[in-house]
């Protein structure tokens, strides 16, 4: 009976080392694996600029390397001071928004005026994305 019990005892042991053992595998599996995908991330070339009445804010301008899946917003909260309010940007650099004038932060990408918000809009390589506070016209 006493031999029963030691080799109960030794099975059940074993049994716990060797599941406690597969949960240590998968997290070093699974660790991989994530270093694996960061190394291999698509990089994106684009370039960001501010402009002010129509005029590009002189040293504003950068030409970066971001992650794919980067979103306008990210990009800009990344590279500058923002200050926003119920989803909308306020301040750029400390340039405000003047509401009295008409003046708000706006964004275009390639020239053109997405139809989504910069929260949505993911870069593509070779964007060149603007933001502007010009008088809404």
């Amino acid at each position: 009976m006493k031999i029963f019990k030691i080799g109960l005892i030794l099975v059940t042991a074993l049994s716990l080392a060797a599941c406690g053992d597969m949960g240590t595998q998968e997290a070093v599996s699974s660790e991989s694996s994530s270093l694996v995908e960061s190394q291999t991330k698509e990089m994106l070339s684009v370039a960001i600029s501010l402009e002010q009445d129509e005029e590009e804010i002189e040293g504003k301008t950068k030409e970066l390397e971001v992650e794919a899946g980067t979103t306008v917003l990210d990009l800009l909260s990344e590279q500058y001071k923002v200050v926003e309010e119920d989803g909308f940007i306020v301040s750029i650099e400390g340039i405000e928004q003047d509401e009295e004038a008409e003046k708000y932060w706006m964004y275009e990408v390639n020239n053109e005026e997405p139809t989504v918000g910069a929260a949505e809009y993911e870069v593509e390589d070779g964007d060149q994305v603007k933001w502007f506070l010009n008088a809404w016209k």
